[in-house]
């Protein structure tokens, strides 16, 4: 909500709570960073990256975008690429996600990607075609989002091909087969709603996927907090509806989604997808 998180977190702790979930919201999370408030075992529903040391009872569990970006990048090392493309947007979102990819990729072994911007003009998007015709590439990795994704890939070579989960849109069907072959990183939540883990879990319909994915993290931030009633766990590991969770070290809840690739406009698991 918007009323004050200190406040609510203080009253929460003062009322006995043995376990706090939140914030979700990053400046939320800055502002009790901060505050020096003692608190018990927390789980902060997001992350800061300027390095602001969290209290010491805040662990960390968040669907952070270079959590799969980092997961896209072990994958197409294990995939045998050696030659790397990277198609950008100028949203913050998508550069964080290029950032992401760039750096694991070098740690990796890899060589410098080539890194091209989409401009979504007829000029631009006649460079982007032209560029890329002259760098010969084994993989492409589009860091654009939604419906812009499907007009990249019309102009990116045939080769395999990766990208965020925010591609992962409720569009129209046509567009959602445009991304037919797409190589992306989402929650098994998504890509499998159907698995017997999830059988007995309440789904909720929302407009808006964003929130399936907030509800996801709910999901998986109650069988967190539960580890935790009594007392920080040595070790803590979990399939959920997130991805594969882990307790890491830097009080860290570590996340690796799911791979799953579109197959006829929809997004299914990369295991039974179809070559």
């Amino acid at each position: 909500g918007d009323a004050d998180v200190l406040d609510a977190f203080a009253k929460a702790r003062d009322a006995g709570a043995r376990v706090i979930v939140g914030p979700l919201v990053r400046d939320h999370l800055k502002a009790l960073a901060t505050s020096g408030l003692v608190l018990p075992p927390t789980i902060a529903l997001n992350q800061l990256d300027d390095g602001t040391a969290m209290p010491p009872l805040v662990y960390t569990l968040a669907l952070a975008i270079e959590s799969d970006a980092r997961v896209v990048a072990h994958r197409v090392h294990d995939d045998g690429a050696a030659h790397v493309a990277i198609i950008t947007s100028d949203a913050p979102l998508m550069k964080r996600f290029a950032s992401a990819f760039a750096g694991e990729w070098l740690l990796s072994g890899g060589s410098a990607p080539a890194t091209f911007a989409f401009v979504a003009t007829p000029d631009g998007l006649s460079a982007l075609r032209r560029d890329l015709a002259r760098e010969p590439v084994d993989a492409v990795v589009i860091a654009v989002e939604g419906a812009d994704a499907a007009l990249v890939k019309t102009f990116a070579p045939r080769v395999v091909t990766y990208a965020s989960a925010q591609v992962n849109q409720r569009a129209s069907p046509g567009t959602m087969r445009d991304l037919d072959d797409v190589r992306v990183v989402d929650l098994p939540w998504l890509i499998t709603p159907d698995a017997p883990a999830f059988a007995k879990l309440p789904h909720r319909s929302f407009a808006n996927i964003a929130l399936d994915r907030l509800y996801a993290l709910g999901i998986d931030a109650f069988q967190v907090a539960d580890a935790f009633t009594a007392g920080v766990p040595e070790r803590f590991e979990l399939d959920g509806a997130t991805g594969h969770l882990a307790l890491a070290e830097g009080r860290q809840v570590t996340r690796e989604g799911m791979l799953g690739v579109f197959r006829q406009g929809k997004l299914v698991p990369m295991g039974e997808a179809s070559p």
